[in-house]
């Protein structure tokens, strides 16, 4: 079930942007549920496929994020140049300008506050979990006390950058707030089946309460977006709770073939939608302002281009993945023979 989950955190990420104003706290609330997913599915292969050999996972993870991301900003360039005013729905997607911002663009190099300019926007994301894996790698995966420890680190850094300044972005933007949601992926991993013992005694419905409660809170990011700049404090800690508990719930649950088919387009969906949206918006709706039709043209398109860059990833380069990890687990089995 975790991929059409992902879609779904994607597509609210794309509402958010190309959407009405007020739904912007679903954007912030989706990226943290990222975060939350990442870091559960990130300790699991590293605890059950890598046993934290860096170079498998690091190699893999290469291979999962990069190609697509090249593909996208290559994608972009002509937008950028040609089209009138590419940055309105995010004045952050530009040509790079200088040798460094190009560099940052296309190794995705995380910043420590806001992002630069960009050929891909929402790059700076993904720089993030890139961070955030090699943490997980180097400390928070490893065990339970240790996924604790970084669990109280990052809480105490949250709690000292809000008595620092009331500004949300240096909780929200920087790979050391996405520590937060990340060690709490890893504590599902570690406690996930202690849990589920847990909410079984609340009845054989835990599961639609739990779906309930986290409704409810992209109810309350929906509302709050459009009435309180203070929104993102409250969904973002309320969100990772809901999120982590909606997690668990579909954590033991078997996937079948076409969830797997609708995560795959989550990346991509993700990638690409500022650039299609400034196409369509520019050559297709006559400069219509964002909202629902913006939203709703351009997510069709961003699926249609999303497939075809899932079908380029699954000729090319999904074969080289799939060769890690079975060299991996090939090598894993002679040892512990």
């Amino acid at each position: 079930m975790f991929g059409t989950f992902r879609l779904f955190l994607a597509i609210l990420v794309v509402y958010t942007h190309l959407g009405p104003p007020h739904g912007s706290s679903l954007g912030k609330h989706a990226v943290f549920g990222f975060y939350v997913l990442s870091g559960y599915l990130m300790t699991r292969v590293l605890n059950e496929v890598y046993q934290f050999r860096a170079a498998p996972f690091a190699l893999n993870r290469l291979l999962r994020l990069y190609p697509m991301y090249i593909v996208v900003a290559v994608l972009s360039v002509p937008a950028v140049l040609w089209l009138p005013d590419p940055g309105e729905f995010n004045n952050r997607f530009g040509m790079p300008n200088g040798a460094w911002p190009w560099l940052q663009s296309f190794l995705m190099m995380p910043t420590v506050i806001m992002p630069p300019f960009r050929l891909v926007p929402v790059s700076w994301s993904i720089a993030v979990e890139v961070v955030n894996y090699a943490i997980l790698w180097a400390f928070t995966a490893r065990n339970p006390r240790f996924a604790w420890t970084a669990f109280a680190v990052s809480v105490a850094v949250h709690v000292v950058a809000f008595l620092i300044t009331s500004d949300h972005n240096v909780r929200y933007f920087p790979w050391y707030a996405a520590m937060l949601p990340f060690s709490v992926g890893a504590l599902i991993y570690f406690h996930g089946a202690e849990i589920i013992h847990g909410m079984m005694k609340a009845g054989r419905h835990w599961r639609w309460l739990v779906a309930a409660a986290w409704v409810g809170t992209l109810a309350l990011a929906f509302h709050l977006g459009a009435i309180d700049r203070l929104a993102p404090e409250v969904v973002s800690y309320l969100g990772i709770l809901t999120m982590a508990a909606f997690i668990v719930a579909l954590s033991d649950l078997k996937a079948g073939s076409f969830d797997k088919t609708l995560g795959e387009l989550a990346y991509p969906v993700f990638l690409t939608h500022y650039l299609v949206a400034v196409v369509a918006h520019r050559l297709i709706l006559d400069s219509m302002p964002r909202g629902v039709l913006l939203f709703s043209v351009s997510l069709v398109l961003m699926l249609v281009l999303s497939q075809v860059l899932v079908m380029l990833q699954r000729a090319y380069i999904d074969p080289i993945r799939d060769s890690v990890r079975g060299s991996w687990r090939m090598k894993a089995q002679e040892q512990a023979a």
